[in-house]
């Protein structure tokens, strides 16, 4: 939490029920941009997401929204957790097994959870990702790979641009 404070102190991801306009700007500009889109212009807003580092667990993963319960939600709530079965696919250190779709205490003022409840917008996420690196894969070079091993030097090597 003490990495996204405001010059007041304050956690700016635990102010987002009702930003003050001069404590919080960033805050309450972004909200009433959501708001405006949505409920002025009738926008369809997908998704929100909010991108944090996490200072204790490992990997990247995702806290979301559900009315129905944490990680064993039933399969209504199917849609919420395509957008994170589809990063886990691609993205080596993100853990789907760590995702949470649960909204817990002291969290009611956080972005997602406001998102998702005052402006109705269902794919509604933090992404956390590790401050401690991660330990899903081994992101060391293999022995025989060096820094002369890049693809833009193996392409120089040739007499080739990038590109062409």
């Amino acid at each position: 939490g003490n990495h996204r404070c405001s010059l007041s102190g304050r956690d700016l991801n635990r102010e987002w029920i009702r930003p003050d306009r001069h404590l919080y700007p960033e805050i309450w500009h972004l909200k009433n941009y959501l708001k405006h889109l949505k409920f002025v212009e009738g926008r369809n807003i997908l998704m929100y997401t909010d991108f944090h580092g996490h200072s204790r667990r490992k990997n990247i993963f995702i806290y979301g929204c559900s009315s129905k319960g944490g990680k064993t939600a039933p399969s209504g709530n199917l849609l919420e957790r395509i957008f994170p079965k589809l990063l886990s696919e691609v993205a080596p250190f993100f853990d789907y097994d760590t995702c949470s779709w649960k909204v817990q205490k002291g969290h009611h003022s956080t972005g997602r959870v406001v998102a998702w409840r005052q402006v109705g917008i269902r794919l509604s996420y933090t992404l956390e990702a590790s401050l401690c690196g991660g330990d899903r894969v081994d992101y060391r070079a293999p022995e025989h790979e060096s820094d002369h091993d890049t693809p833009e030097k193996e392409m120089d090597a040739q007499g080739k641009q990038p590109g062409h």
